[in-house]
């Protein structure tokens, strides 16, 4: 197993060299993209009193809007250059974790999944504003500058007041600079959500078979060992009502009815395992913010380490005297019940409950207090 995460940090090496001369690349795009406008805005700019003597005053106007449509589109080629940058700029940071944890891993597949959990998207990005970082302002510089053609256009249009001048190219540099940052943050935005080539790890490694994937898991089999990888987490919830546990009983694959702790997978738009489990309690017993008294996230469990990789939380939830259980069919959920926790461990004695994932949820909050 050594041989293979050696392999697979040699390959993360070369990504790594990969990622640096793209980046290299896409700052010499951006320099070249710069440069280009620059030129052509001096040319027409340095020319303006011989193509005014030359040319009709609206084929001159028809120039200058011309080049400042070619201005915003040399803003939008600099946007999607800055999504590719964001890219690799994250690549290589999830790469130098890898290097740095590299002693915490012997397994191969468990690094992969480990990296790959990391290159999922969640959340939210953070607005990107003209004067929020030095990229920012080389961006606004530029957005500016693709506005001076509207300066000499209407320069031209000597039957309109001073002020309206100004006043419409107060306009277009407003309208502008709005709509090349919207699409700047619509495409740093778009770029992160993408499931990028550049950290797939789709290299060759013939004993490594892909069986099943969706948005929540990979199932993949290697050595003929069959392992599943959790891509979003998930939560085991211990909701309690007076110092009783809430329990639900639930129809499972093996046709059996369980009774077990709610629990289910993490969404892209929850931020943490705490809103999680707010989220899971809300959509299986109708729990609502204003019924929760209190909540802990009581840290990881594994409900088979040697067969499932994942980020999954048992998290504790104390809810108010006046709520009331509503059954959610939709959910499966047959029955809803509290218990006492000496009730909770007869169940387990007994074989009631089977389910690891509340043991093991049940057995934290017995260790906590």
């Amino acid at each position: 197993m050594k041989e293979n995460i050696d392999t697979f940090m040699n390959f993360l090496e070369s990504v790594y060299n990969e990622c640096h001369t793209h980046l290299l690349e896409q700052g010499t795009k951006r320099d070249q993209v710069i440069a280009f406008y620059i030129v052509l805005l001096s040319f027409v700019i340095t020319s303006g009193a011989v193509l005014r003597n030359t040319i009709h005053a609206h084929s001159l106007l028809i120039i200058y809007v011309g080049l400042f449509v070619i201005g915003v589109i040399c803003n939008l080629v600099l946007a999607d250059l800055r999504s590719w940058h964001r890219q690799y700029l994250d690549s290589i940071r999830i790469i130098n974790w890898a290097f740095a944890h590299r002693s915490e891993f012997s397994d191969t597949l468990k690094l992969k999944a480990t990296l790959e959990s990391m290159t999922e998207y969640k959340g939210k990005q953070t607005t990107l504003w003209p004067w929020s970082t030095t990229d920012n302002m080389v961006f606004t510089a530029f957005a500016i500058l693709t506005t001076v053609p509207v300066i000499f256009g209407l320069a031209g249009i000597s039957s309109l007041a001073v002020w309206l001048r100004v006043a419409i190219y107060i306009v277009v540099l407003g309208v502008d600079m709005v709509c090349v940052f919207r699409y700047l943050n619509f495409k740093i935005e778009q770029g992160l959500g993408y499931k990028t080539w550049i950290l797939n790890f789709d290299y060759y490694s013939p004993e490594t078979v892909d069986v099943f994937a969706n948005r929540y898991m990979d199932i993949k089999v290697h050595d003929d060992i069959p392992t599943v990888y959790q891509k979003t987490g998930g939560v085991v919830t211990v909701p309690t009502q007076n110092g009783r546990v809430v329990m639900i009983r639930i129809q499972r694959a093996d046709g059996h009815e369980h009774w077990e702790l709610p629990r289910g997978y993490m969404e892209t738009d929850d931020a943490d395992h705490v809103a999680a489990a707010r989220r899971e309690l809300c959509e299986e017993l109708n729990v609502r913010d204003g019924d929760v008294v209190s909540v802990e996230d009581l840290g990881l469990i594994s409900s088979d380490s040697g067969l499932i990789v994942g980020d999954i939380h048992v998290v504790a939830v104390e809810v108010g005297s006046d709520w009331s259980a509503e059954l959610q069919s939709d959910e499966g959920i047959v029955a809803v019940q509290l218990f006492d926790l000496a009730e909770v461990d007869r169940m387990v004695r007994d074989s009631v409950i089977i389910d690891a994932l509340t043991i093991g949820a049940i057995g934290k909050v017995r260790a906590r207090r």
